[in-house]
């Protein structure tokens, strides 16, 4: 908490939101599978196949005006 309150201090314009776990399952799943003590950065080119269902899910959770 105290790296995002350093970052929002800094001279730029933020905004959090706070996004329901069931709204944003893609997010949820890919923060599950990252192990915690990893610093590297992972670039994806294409969705993985195991996260087809879910972006759809969360698409369709997104379209009904869910915030």
């Amino acid at each position: 908490m105290l790296a995002i309150d350093r970052l929002r201090k800094r001279n730029w314009e933020t905004e959090i939101s706070w996004i329901p776990r069931d709204g944003n399952q893609v997010a949820d799943m890919l923060a599950k599978l990252t192990d915690s003590s990893a610093l590297e950065l992972v670039e994806l080119c294409s969705p993985p196949e195991y996260l087809l269902s879910l972006i759809h899910s969360d698409t369709s959770n997104s379209s009904l005006g869910h915030n």
